[in-house]
Order: structure tokens, then sequence, then C-alpha cells
């Protein structure tokens, strides 16, 4: 067998031989445990230890001679067995990832057969925007996870406007959002938060430089409803919602941080967002004209007025 190797990062390197020891079960049939000991890098007795924890837990393990192991006959991970509603989860998620490029679906196409076995139609269907995927093998991609694993500061560069820019950032987070993918990142010089398209960046070096990484950066992408996301959200969005769709943004949060602050008589809202950008309401109001009125601050107002009568003046 191939020596297997395991980075000294924060893996628990018991679990990994764990799973990995179950999946040579599942492929090759059998596993013999002085071959697990080099692969490894451990002893025997260690190996021993994980094929005795694997059958306490319920997965039946039996002896072929001395030193080697199988699964009893009959027994597969692919013929694990799962509630109807965990089926259909697995089922989703297939989908969810074949719309996310071709790292994720691979991934996760191996984790579904072992699992299922064979194809599953699911009740279930999300429609994930159409876009940019990671199908193309941009060779930068493992040096970013491994950065923002580390904590590592990056050197690269960037297209913007037909324009190359090359600086040093901390890379934060892979992000996807309406069918995208980005760098979140954070630029020395300002401290502030920014979103790099990956089909624009090229020339990425990973430095020997460490960063802190950002405490509040969960929140930030929680509180987030697009790309356009800030850290911080200091501008109250006040807006009018017509009766007729009331009912929608009573269930659901269309902008960031979204709350009714009143309830009138007719059926309308008067709901509130805190932004840290412009861009995080004005997409959304236009898809919701005329049901959706901004009513403070004046300059998001006054936009939105703006670019109506500009399509308007289009459309005559």
């Amino acid at each position: 067998m191939s020596k297997c190797t395991v980075k000294n990062k924060q893996y628990d390197k018991k679990i990994f031989r764990i799973i990995s020891i179950l999946n040579m079960l599942d492929k090759e049939g059998s596993v013999k445990t002085s071959e697990l000991a080099t692969g490894f890098g451990v002893n025997v007795r260690s190996i021993q230890r994980d094929l005795a924890l694997i059958n306490a837990t319920g997965f039946p393990v039996t002896t072929v001679e001395k030193g080697e192991y199988r699964f009893v006959d009959g027994f597969s991970l692919k013929k694990a067995h799962l509630s109807h509603q965990e089926a259909c989860l697995l089922s989703l998620m297939k989908e969810i990832t074949q719309n996310l490029g071709k790292e994720f679906e691979d991934s996760f196409k191996a984790l579904y057969n072992k699992v299922i076995g064979v194809e599953e139609e699911s009740p279930y269907y999300i429609k994930i925007p159409d876009g940019f995927k990671l199908d193309k093998e941009y060779p930068f991609i493992n040096d970013m996870k491994e950065a923002i694993e580390d904590s590592k500061k990056i050197y690269l560069c960037y297209l913007n406007n037909n324009v190359k820019k090359c600086f040093e950032l901390d890379p934060l987070k892979l992000i996807f959002f309406n069918g995208w993918w980005y760098l979140l990142c954070r630029v020395d010089h300002n401290d502030s938060i920014i979103k790099l398209r990956l089909d624009n960046i090229s020339d990425v070096k990973v430095l020997n430089k460490h960063f802190v990484y950002a405490d509040n950066l969960k929140k930030m992408l929680d509180d987030s409803t697009n790309v356009w996301f800030q850290e911080k959200r200091d501008v109250i969005v006040k807006m009018q919602v017509d009766a007729q769709v009331a009912p929608y943004f009573e269930k659901k949060k269309y902008f960031p941080l979204q709350k009714t602050i009143k309830k009138n008589k007719d059926g309308s809202l008067a709901i509130e967002s805190k932004i840290a950008y412009k861009m995080e309401v004005i997409p959304d109001v236009l898809k919701w004209i005329p049901y959706v009125k901004v009513i403070s601050p004046k300059f998001i107002k006054d936009e939105i007025d703006t670019r109506i009568k500009e399509y308007l003046k289009k459309k005559v």
C-alpha cells in the first residue's frame, strides 16, 4: 500500500487513521496491521487499538489470519442504515455540491456513494445561482486554503477594470455569494475587509508571516444577505412594506439585521435594516418595487429614485 502521510497541524491523527482504515476495509477487502503501522508511522499496537475501536463502535471486523482483518461477510459501508430523512438530506447536499464546482462535487460524491451506494431521488430541490465554479484547476486554491488554515499572509495580484495591482493581505475565507467565489481578506494598510473574485486573482504566494484572525468574522458573514457586506454596520435604513408582500417579510429576512418596527392596521409593515454599504439594500429594494419603499436615509432613497427615473427614460 502507498505510504500515508498526515500534515502535523490541528488534525486529530487517530480519527484520521480510523476513517482511512474504514475506507480501506470497504474498498480493499482486508487490511494488514503491519502495513497500516508502516503507512501511518505508528506501531502495530496502535493499529490494533484502532481496529478494536472500529469494531466496538458497530463496524463488524473479523480476523482473516494473524495480523489481517476484514469486514464480516455481507457488510459494507454502502449498506449503512439511514433514516429516510437522512437519505433525503444527503441527496439534497449532492445537488448543492454539483453547483459549486468539481472539487466539491467529487469530494461529496465519494462520501455519498459510500453511504447511499445507489442513486436516490430527493424530494427536495435547491436552486444555486449559475456562475463561476471551481471547475478550473487554479494552482493557487490549495495555497489559499493552507494560508487560511495556518493564518499566514499571502501576496497576490488582482485584475480590476483591466488594471493589475499586486499587494500583501490576510486571507480570511473563501466565500460563495450569488454564483461567484471570492476571497474574503483584510488589507494591512487600512485594516479593511475586502472581497476579491477568484477568477481575477493570479500570482499567489504564501508568505512566512502570520496574522491574527478576525474574531467577529462569523457574525459578519451570518449577518450578511449578499456580498456587499462590510465589517462596520452603522447605517440604519427604514422602509415601508406594502400589505400585499408583508407576509414574506414577516417570515424571511431580505435585508441585513432586518427587524419589524411596526405592523400597521392595513397590514403594511415598517421595517428597519442595519447596513455597512448602500448596495446591501438597493438591489433588493429595486426587485420589490413598487411594494417596498425606502423612507430614510435620504441618500439611499434619492439613489433609488434616480435609478428608477433613468430606467423609465431608457424604456421610453
